[in-house]
């Protein structure tokens, strides 16, 4: 549960959000998240945690069991490490023809069982480790992105086919690293 607020040495600080350490290793065990309805800065909704008017999402719970989920057609971005070694999601549903642009670093990550993720056309930026050791088969990247972040795709033993946009104009390194079964790239 986070509060509205904590007060320390006689002062009151309203909770604004969550470190990146907070976020990977803290948070490592959660099933779910409630936040105080006092709230002026986060919410929750089916035990995953936003922003106050869910433009972002913040953290989904490592622990959560079910096996799919569907994004929200308010976000907008998906946060640092929000789905950062979830263990149950063997799909992902991302929001299509609306406003989410953005996966920031490592916001799909380490998903081992993750195999059916849609990739949207509104998507921009993916930060690195985009879909990182996941079990996807293909992956088409949308017009409009123009690099994939380090370990981008890496580790995703049954990628067989990727498909990059004509403005991809770069990478850094190790996108398609240790994908055996990958056989297309165009």
């Amino acid at each position: 549960h986070i509060p509205a607020s904590v007060s320390f040495n006689g002062k009151t600080y309203a909770i604004t959000g969550c470190t990146v350490n907070c976020l990977k290793n803290n948070f490592k065990w959660t099933a779910a998240f409630t936040v105080d309805s006092a709230s002026a800065f986060l919410c929750a909704e089916g035990g995953v945690l936003f922003n106050k008017d869910k433009t972002r999402l913040i953290k989904y719970p490592t622990e959560k069991t079910d096996t799919a989920y569907t994004v929200p057609d308010s976000v907008k971005t998906i946060g640092t490490h929000a789905f950062y070694e979830v263990g149950s999601l063997t799909t992902l549903h991302l929001p299509e023809g609306k406003a989410l642009t953005t996966v920031e670093d490592q916001g799909i990550n380490y998903c081992v069982l993750l195999a059916n993720v849609n990739i949207p056309s509104t998507l921009r930026n993916l930060g690195t480790g985009f879909l990182f050791s996941s079990k996807i088969t293909s992956a088409v990247i949308p017009e409009g992105v123009e690099a994939l972040g380090q370990g981008s795709l890496a580790w995703c033993h049954n990628l067989t086919r990727v498909e990059l946009p004509a403005s991809f104009k770069g990478t850094t390194s190790s996108i398609l690293y240790s994908c055996p079964a990958l056989t297309e790239v165009t």
